[in-house]
């Protein structure tokens, strides 16, 4: 994302409880002062009920929280990672952050079967 010219994320971030500052939960990537967190669900989310559980309750727990959570899964980098990119741009304006003029092409180097111009190494 940073290399696709979005602005550093504060990583692995832990929410806490507002009245006793317990550990409630921990986002991967987060635009802390837009309260926007981006979340990879990997095959496994899918595949327990147990963990799929967890995260419907999560969801909801931190939806009333007003942060907003945009949701990456493997086909989403595997498939189209600047419709991904463009996802998380749309969402940090819409949260009132500044548009961002265009999206760098340095990322293309790690994600060799997207289509595209290649940045030379």
């Amino acid at each position: 994302m940073v290399l696709a010219g979005l602005p550093e994320l504060t990583v692995n971030h832990i929410l806490r409880d507002p009245d006793t500052g317990d550990w409630r939960r921990r986002f991967e990537l987060a635009y802390l002062e837009l309260l926007l967190a981006i979340e990879y669900q990997g095959r496994w989310h899918r595949q327990s009920e147990e963990v799929w559980s967890s995260d419907i309750r999560r969801r909801e727990e931190i939806d009333s929280r007003t942060w907003r959570i945009i949701e990456v899964i493997a086909d989403d980098l595997d498939d189209d990672p600047l419709q991904t990119l463009r996802r998380i741009e749309t969402a940090r304006r819409e949260r009132g952050a500044a548009a961002i003029t265009g999206f760098s092409e340095e990322w293309r180097a790690f994600f060799p079967g997207v289509p595209g111009p290649r940045p030379r190494r």
